[in-house]
């Protein structure tokens, strides 16, 4: 492992404190394995598509269990800057909605390279 990232929170319209710290914890505890560094001879980048397939099937499993009804996770180009992924800044927006509530609630992770 390469490099190791630090996580922080943005949060709004959060309807349930303990599914958004279970979001907050599993984030934490794996974006250190599935945030790859690429490398070449002269440059070098990360790779974070790993991480949105793991949260993909982590909310997969939060609706098999009924804790959300729907999801939607945005790790592209559209919120990020090709040259903040090459200084290890990292954004990864997930929109969930809890079972039973009518907002969606919405976390967005901050990565940087420690």
């Amino acid at each position: 492992m390469d490099t190791e990232f630090s996580v922080t929170f943005t949060k709004r319209n959060v309807n349930s404190k303990r599914i958004l710290k279970l979001v907050e914890n599993v984030i934490g505890e794996v974006c250190n394995e599935y945030i790859l560094c690429r490398s070449t001879l002269i440059d070098k980048t990360y790779d974070y598509t790993e991480l949105a397939t793991f949260l993909e099937m982590f909310f997969y499993e939060m609706i098999e269990k009924g804790e959300i009804t729907h999801f939607n996770i945005i790790a592209d180009h559209r919120n990020n800057n090709p040259m903040n992924v090459r200084d290890g800044k990292i954004e990864v927006k997930m929109q969930f909605r809890q079972t039973h509530c009518l907002n969606v609630t919405e976390v967005i992770a901050h990565f940087q390279s420690v």
